[in-house]
């Protein structure tokens, strides 16, 4: 999902199934998101992960500002 601001462009849920994972699958969805919405103007982006995805972030340029507590109730691939 996207959302856009006048502070950036935020990409919400980004996520890949386990079996998908290390594929390129996540670099293609997110790089083409991206390619999209800078071609509508967008510069800045922002977007609320989990660390499992931390290594595709920072190759993209992504740094980590805030940490915040999730909690969950259930299994999740995201934990």
């Amino acid at each position: 999902m996207v959302t856009r601001h006048p502070q950036g462009t935020g990409i919400w849920s980004m996520a890949t199934p386990p079996a998908r994972q290390r594929r390129g699958y996540g670099y293609a969805l997110l790089t083409e998101v991206m390619a999209r919405e800078c071609a509508l103007g967008a510069g800045d982006f922002y977007l609320f992960a989990t660390a499992a995805g931390q290594a595709l972030y920072t190759r993209l340029g992504y740094q980590t500002v805030e940490t915040p507590r999730i909690w969950a109730r259930g299994d999740s691939a995201q934990i």
